[in-house]
């Protein structure tokens, strides 16, 4: 399928805020007014969906309600793109209800990170549409938006820039609950950079996101063709070095490791516990014994902020002896 690029964003547009799949209701007020000034900032009118604050259960709304609201998203002439409150729980329930054909005649920008992936994911493989892993509106809930952050975004998903190097960010914070508490400054720390697992450089197209996530489609017809590819992966704080280990290890049976061709990992937050002697190195050099694919782990991607925006599908180079990932095509029109 021929690949789809939708109409880069730009200031004066309106930015929807949709939940595909948990509930915004649980979200701060505080937190909103913050979210929603932020964006505002960046010159968008900012449109949160009535139905964001749904509840049914644990989520939204129903998978055909969640799936039908998402479609009228992007059939919506006056929305210019979306973006996902939030990851939380189960956006597989709605991929089945999707028309594919429609987004593909009304192709927009949809940007989210987390459980989103699974959007991501589908909007490419069934629709051919470049989406992006970055931002969600819980994001831009901090008191304040890291520079690097806000760059990335706009040289991403409003200008377009390409060939476009991404590296390690001066910075970093780690605060997995900071929407909690919008009024307090996060502590900014200095960014040791990317950690070099295989040494080497590789192109191909840009597959990936939260890798729980992504591991619910395996055994599906949803899960993605890997094939060539650099897989870009990242897990939350809810997880543990040996969750995290037994995800790589089922990379590792599902054959995944004979069809990529680099791996990019994002920072995990502090809480997940690796150390010395249970360190991601340590997991990884078990996990891809026997492939020499150039691998990067600590990298701004992910649930640590900041978040660098990455358009799924596009492709790439992964150069991991001069730590960095050269976007070689634009992710928009």
């Amino acid at each position: 399928m021929e690949l789809l690029k939708p109409r880069r964003l730009k200031e004066g547009d309106t930015l929807l805020i949709v939940a595909p799949a948990s509930s915004m209701a649980g979200l701060a007020e505080e937190a909103v007014r913050r979210g929603v000034a932020n964006l505002e900032a960046l010159g968008f009118n900012v449109v949160i969906s009535p139905f964001a604050g749904s509840r049914c259960g644990h989520t939204a709304g129903t998978p055909r309600k969640r799936a039908r609201w998402l479609m009228e998203a992007f059939m919506d002439t006056d929305v210019g793109g979306m973006m996902a409150v939030w990851g939380g729980f189960n956006s597989n329930d709605i991929i089945e209800y999707l028309d594919f054909d429609v987004i593909r005649a009304h192709p927009k920008v949809f940007v989210g990170y987390s459980d989103t992936t699974i959007i991501n994911i589908v909007l490419l493989e069934r629709a051919g549409l470049v989406s992006f892993h970055g931002p969600a509106f819980v994001t831009m809930t901090h008191s304040f938006l890291m520079a690097y952050e806000v760059e990335e975004f706009r040289k991403i998903v409003m200008e377009g820039e390409a060939p476009h190097a991404v590296r390690a960010s001066p910075t970093f914070i780690d605060d997995p609950y900071h929407y909690r508490h919008p009024e307090t400054l996060p502590e900014e720390r200095p960014n040791p950079g990317w950690d070099v697992i295989n040494p080497g450089t590789a192109e191909g197209r840009l597959v990936g996101g939260n890798l729980g996530t992504l591991l619910a489609l395996a055994g599906t017809p949803y899960w993605p063709d890997l094939g060539g590819s650099i897989l870009f992966v990242e897990e939350d704080e809810e997880e543990s070095t040996a969750s995290v280990a037994r995800c790589f290890r089922q990379l590792r049976h599902m054959g995944v490791f004979d069809d990529i061709v680099g791996l990019v990992i994002g920072r995990f937050h502090g809480v997940v516990g690796f150390k010395d002697g249970d360190s991601l190195r340590m997991i990884l050099e078990e996990c891809a014994e026997g492939y020499d694919f150039p691998i990067v782990s600590e990298v701004d991607i992910g649930h640590t902020n900041p978040i660098i925006t990455i358009p799924v599908g596009i492709r790439a180079r992964l150069d991991a002896d001069d730590r960095q990932l050269i976007f070689l095509e634009p992710g928009v029109l």
